[in-house]
């Protein structure tokens, strides 16, 4: 047993000695490639950090940074080599890749399995990529955060693990983020988000917004457009200038502002959470507002046509849109702005 821990305890040694003095490398890249007419740019990284930024040119300017941590410079360069940036041109296409090739230096893979690490990611690659104006884009990053600014074009985002921040964009958005949050600042175009783990924030979006995430926060702010969320927990906060809403969740607060400016239905749903709707003073519509054991409380001029402990049913205003309002266990409130 002794032997054992002896054992133990030298190899722990080592394994801190090695991470303490393991320093990071940087090895740069670029590529510049020419283009003609409408783009569309595809990326696949699987750690590092992605930027991506128009120029009014006609050229993709691909810089990259190889960041390896080692114990000398040669180790470094010799993991480097072995990440290969692999950039292919096709038709009003370019694709980017980054291939891990497997390591055959004994010594690293030594280390590396000894405190735990696999030759499949030794190293980080960030990019930072300038595209035309009008450019298309398709990432796919498996740990590390992605941002983008001002495009124009559609932009999908595949996302492991890493934020997601994207501002002026024109052009349809969508994002697939498994862990990390999603941020939005002047999309001009339909917006889709389906976010496992993290919370949702935009504003100034015209277009019509999609979200499904079930918890964290989901917070929209001056969206000219139709909302439809789906949740299970989380706290839902909108501001809304244009469009109807679709919003359905489980245990989570709803809080909606909105200009009822749409011709379509208004559904607001959740389980156990509270609701609070504002509308404008001035603004006509037909109530159905229903809740089992919570209280429901309008501060609108209602005409009444039904009316028990848990429903309330009237028109205010001219009437008009219908406007359904549903919560199992939690207060529904309607105010005024």
């Amino acid at each position: 047993m002794r032997k054992l821990i002896v054992i133990g305890t030298i190899l722990l040694l080592l394994t801190l000695a090695a991470g303490a003095s393991a320093e990071q490398f940087t090895f740069q890249y670029q590529k510049i490639l020419e283009t003609s007419g409408p783009t569309k740019l595809l990326l696949a990284n699987r750690l590092g950090h992605v930027e991506i930024s128009a120029h009014d040119s006609d050229y993709v300017v691909i810089d990259a940074v190889k960041k390896i941590k080692a114990g000398t410079k040669k180790e470094a360069s010799e993991v480097a080599d072995r990440i290969e940036i692999r950039v292919d041109e096709g038709k009003n296409q370019i694709s980017i890749a980054t291939n891990y090739l497997n390591l055959r230096d004994r010594a690293v893979s030594f280390w590396k399995n000894l405190v735990g690490g696999s030759n499949e990611a030794y190293g980080a690659v960030e990019y930072s990529i300038r595209v035309p104006l009008n450019c298309d884009l398709s990432i796919d990053n498996g740990y590390g955060g992605v941002t983008i600014a001002q495009i124009t074009g559609d932009v999908e985002i595949q996302s492991g693990e890493g934020g997601v921040t994207m501002d002026q964009i024109t052009g349809k958005v969508t994002v697939r983020s498994s862990a990390g949050d999603v941020r939005l600042g002047s999309v001009e175009g339909p917006v889709d988000l389906a976010v496992t783990d993290g919370s949702t924030r935009g504003e100034l979006l015209f277009g019509p917004v999609t979200v499904r995430q079930p918890a964290g926060d989901i917070d929209l702010q001056w969206v000219q457009g139709d909302i439809r969320i789906k949740s299970t927990s989380a706290k839902i906060a909108i501001r809304q200038e244009t469009g109807s809403l679709d919003l359905s969740n489980a245990t989570g607060s709803i809080a909606a502002r909105t200009n009822l400016d749409s011709d379509h239905d208004f559904f607001v749903e959740t389980e156990s959470g509270d609701i609070e709707l504002t509308v404008p003073e001035s603004a006509s519509g037909t109530l159905d507002i229903r809740s089992q054991a919570g209280n429901i409380r309008t501060d609108v001029p209602v005409t009444i046509t039904a009316m028990s402990k848990r429903q309330l049913k009237g028109a205010f205003g001219s009437g008009g849109v219908k406007i359904s309002l549903v919560s199992t266990s939690g207060d529904v409130t309607v105010a005024q702005f």
